[in-house]
């Protein structure tokens, strides 16, 4: 994050949209730091808008699109920070429009624990930082519920789903998503790969059933020897 500001230090350039990825709460505070130190808008300027959501959805997103139409008040800049742990499928849809062309003079704060979390339209809208160590622990458990058999990737499949925590399912999800991107390419590799980018999509839905979605990517994966890599 340090080097977005010393790069509007610099030339006064600020992006359109960033993705902030770490500990909420810590980034949210590193953030408002170097918005005061830049004299940027913050929080009680009338250029500043905060929207802090569990969960953000589509009534969310509106909410969102509404509040960045019109120009600043005072000044160049209107700074708008959206927290979430999550952002439903549809409401990322709705959002890749305000992300990419925003009303001019907006500038978005995306904050979120986990990239993982967003579709690759949404983040290529943003560009990219990170606060702390990245979330990369359930490596392990992506490379093992490729390598194992049906039995073993469908006990990992409720064990993810008692979990009750959909982050942790998409994290999965996407982890094996880039783990097939990186096998050699054949018919059936390819065939996986669609199958857990549907299950990844579907994850972002409003109430997906995470154990009926692993139990389908647990069925329908070939075995480890014919995945290529």
């Amino acid at each position: 994050m340090d080097r977005i500001f010393e790069t509007y230090k610099e030339n006064g350039d600020l992006h359109h949209a960033y993705l902030i990825e770490g500990e909420v709460g810590a980034s949210r505070e590193a953030l408002y730091e170097h918005l005061r130190t830049c004299n940027l808008p913050h929080a009680g300027h009338p250029d500043f808008w905060l929207g802090e959501f569990e969960t953000l959805g589509i009534d969310e997103s509106r909410e969102l699109k509404a509040a960045q139409t019109g120009s600043p008040i005072s000044g160049a800049h209107r700074i708008f920070v959206v927290t979430t742990t999550l952002i439903t499928h549809e409401a990322q849809n709705a959002l890749l429009k305000v992300f990419e062309e925003p009303t001019p003079g907006s500038h978005f704060f995306l904050l979120v624990p986990s990239v993982h979390a967003l579709l690759p339209t949404l983040r290529s809208r943003m560009m990219h930082a990170e606060i702390g160590e990245g979330q990369g622990e359930l490596s392990d458990e992506a490379q093992a519920f490729l390598s194992a058999g049906i039995k073993g990737r469908l006990d990992l499949a409720k064990k993810v789903a008692d979990k009750k925590d959909r982050l942790v399912a998409i994290t999965l999800a996407d982890e094996i998503v880039q783990m097939l991107h990186a096998r050699a390419l054949t018919g059936e590799t390819a065939a996986a790969l669609a199958a857990a980018s549907r299950v990844r999509e579907y994850l972002n839905d409003r109430a997906p059933s995470t154990k009926m979605l692993f139990e389908y990517l647990a069925l329908v994966l070939p075995q480890k020897k014919n995945l290529g890599g």
